[in-house]
């Protein structure tokens, strides 16, 4: 991807991403780049695999070894100063159990070694810094534990907390910056709690404190993340229903800028809604988010999905369906988009 033009360039597709989801990739010093893949919660394998940036050839480095099986997840994947390949994994114990290690993988016999283990952490992002010493994010034990970012010795194989709880709710990613400060994308927690939010945070590595860079926005579920040269912290959020987006953070300011999909101007028609319709004497209630006004910069029509949530319903109880859909009406050249509320197929209003 270009992130000043949104040009994208598929580098390689099916074959391993078929039958895996991809977590994590890292890029090689010499360009080649390495995918953590973890299967279904089935029982799929967990594996690593290797694209050639140039060709999209796909060779399977190691396919289950001892990396967890089934619901357990491969997280983070980095390169050590050794070349080895490095991956954060969560092995399950029971239902909100699991055991956090971090495993070693040759990237040319497959071999692998446990470097890291440890009771009740979940494991996600892992970073090395310019010394090698690896800082790792701990999803938390689900309600029994916080959610923490854990500096681990690789050589010993223990570890100390960083920084704990505070605006840490549901971290996934993690990142190094120019001065060294850790730079965490966390998402609202697992209980979709208000109280909690989508954040970017900075942390600290020496005294842990936190402070936050960016916060919701536009931001769904903020999950991965990379600092270019100049500072600037590009977020990938999965968002929900697969509208996936990249996002550029300004780290001075905390603004953010969309960089793909590239967002399409558009306009609201009409300008203002009433909160409250009359379809064939059935009462529906709409709730236009919070606003009629859209920030054009903000939006992109061929992935937004509008939700306008109903606090009525037909006289059955039943929720009514509703869409929406993007006419240019009044031929300005620019879409308007337009909601639709259906009482049944064959009595249809425009709002």
């Amino acid at each position: 991807m270009e992130p000043t033009t949104s040009n994208v360039s598929i580098i390689a597709s099916g074959g391993n991403f078929s039958t895996a989801f991809n977590d994590s990739i890292v890029i090689a010093p010499n360009g080649d780049i390495y995918v953590n893949e973890f299967g279904n919660r089935s029982g799929g394998d967990n594996r690593i695999t290797l694209v050639d940036p140039v060709t999209g050839a796909q060779t399977t480095i190691v396919k289950g070894g001892i990396f967890a099986v089934g619901a357990g997840q491969l997280g983070g994947i980095v390169i050590d100063r050794n070349g080895n390949i490095l991956s954060a994994d969560c092995l399950p114990t029971n239902f909100i159990g699991c055991v956090g290690r971090i495993i070693s993988t040759d990237p040319i016999t497959g071999n692998q070694t446990v470097i890291f283990s440890q009771n009740n952490l979940r494991l996600k992002g892992i970073v090395l810094d310019s010394l090698g010493n690896a800082f790792v994010v701990d999803e938390g034990d689900r309600a029994v534990d916080s959610s923490k970012v854990i500096h681990v010795d690789l050589a010993t194989g223990s570890y100390e907390v960083v920084s704990s709880g505070g605006n840490l709710t549901n971290p996934w990613g993690i990142a190094i910056d120019a001065s060294g400060n850790l730079v965490v994308a966390n998402r609202q927690n697992f209980f979709g709690d208000p109280s909690t939010s989508n954040t970017i945070i900075k942390i600290d590595p020496v005294t842990g404190e936190q402070s936050i860079l960016s916060e919701d926005g536009l931001f769904v579920t903020p999950q991965t993340l990379a600092i270019a040269v100049n500072g600037d912290i590009f977020v990938a959020d999965p968002g929900l229903n697969a509208a996936g987006r990249v996002f550029c953070v300004d780290p001075a300011t905390g603004d953010q800028s969309i960089v793909f999909p590239r967002p399409v101007p558009f306009e609201l028609n009409p300008p203002s809604f009433s909160d409250h319709v009359n379809l064939r004497k059935r009462d529906m209630s709409l709730a236009i988010m919070s606003t009629s006004t859209f920030d054009v910069n903000a939006v992109n029509t061929s992935t937004t999905t509008f939700w306008f949530p109903r606090t009525g319903s037909n006289s059955a109880g039943t929720r009514l369906p509703e869409s929406d859909t993007f006419r240019d009406v009044n031929k300005d050249r620019l879409p308007d988009l337009l909601r639709q509320a259906d009482y049944m197929a064959a009595h249809r209003k425009w709002i």
